[in-house]
């Protein structure tokens, strides 16, 4: 029973974090089946080990306790000393090795955040109808009310958000067409006429009625992470950054866009008048051109 208990905790802890854990975690967020992925793995499991454990038997029988002993701590030495080495990227490795991003929205600050990071990876990056650091002068001025309330909110902690994305997310679940009603109320009339359209209502309610569990968590970690001082500063991405921003935005005031290409040493504001927080849906083809690299020459996106 010392065995079984000592072995059991053991492999607990060092599954953890491990790569095995991770793609159960794939796994089940493809197929959403947890109940045979997991026998699945239990089988692999114990084959794996159970062969382990043969193998482990059939050395002691061959080396002798004190050889064994030295070949097991160098062994463990040497798998710590190779646990340090950081993985190395060869560009010719990954078809990714330079790749273009855009963030609509709440993803602004993630696509920000790339052109930080990534910039001589990048082909091209793109802020479209994105939020700026809270720092910005006026950041809530001309905001929607429930937005305004989630920031405030999430500041302080996800936690406190989530109930607010819950009930939006169980709202359009169960009551599609009223709460999309209550949503086109707040809205200005471009983005009115885009959500008025039956195909994008359709996916939009889909997409929540498919969503994962955690959707909600996740929606306010998001807010909480855009909401708190980001940890780098627009005036060091050294990448041109593309920022796409309608003056009728009410979900993300224009004056994010704006304060973002004023900050971003090589920003180009494409300013469209009369759009609103959505224009990404009628623009998404002319922005995937732009941060690809396959734009035509001379041009650099519209508005």
């Amino acid at each position: 029973m010392e065995a079984f208990l000592i072995s059991t905790g053991i492999v607990a802890l060092a599954e953890i974090g491990d790569k095995t854990q991770l793609l159960a975690f794939i796994l089940a967020a493809k197929f959403r089946r947890p109940v045979p992925i997991i026998f699945g793995i239990l089988v692999a499991t114990i084959v794996n080990h159970a062969f382990a454990g043969a193998l482990g038997a059939w050395i002691t029988s061959v080396i002798g306790p004190q050889s064994l002993r030295w070949v097991l701590g160098v062994s463990f030495i040497a798998m710590a000393i190779w646990t340090l080495i950081p993985d190395k990227f060869e560009e010719g490795d990954s078809k990714l090795a330079r790749f273009g991003v855009f963030g609509v929205s709440g993803g602004g600050p993630h696509a920000a955040a790339c052109a930080h990071a990534l910039g001589p990876r990048l082909l091209g990056a793109a802020i479209v109808s994105g939020v700026a650091p809270p720092d910005t002068p006026g950041v809530h001025d001309g905001m929607m009310p429930v937005n305004r309330v989630n920031f405030a909110l999430a500041r302080q902690s996800h936690l406190l958000a989530l109930p607010v994305m819950a009930a939006m997310l169980f709202a359009l679940r169960h009551f599609p067409d009223q709460t999309l009603d209550g949503m086109l109320r707040g809205l200005p009339e471009p983005d009115r006429r885009i959500l008025s359209r039956r195909e994008i209502a359709d996916m939009l309610i889909a997409e929540a009625r498919h969503a994962s569990p955690t959707a909600a968590r996740a929606a306010a970690q998001d807010f909480s992470l855009f909401a708190r001082p980001w940890r780098f500063r627009l005036e060091d991405i050294a990448v041109p950054v593309h920022v796409w921003h309608g003056d009728l935005d009410v979900n993300v005031p224009v004056s994010h866009g704006r304060s973002q290409a004023d900050r971003i040493p090589n920003a180009k504001l494409h300013l469209c008048p009369g759009e609103g927080h959505l224009l990404f849906i009628e623009r998404a083809a002319e922005i995937l051109r732009t941060v690809s690299g396959h734009a035509p020459a001379g041009a650099a996106g519209g508005c």
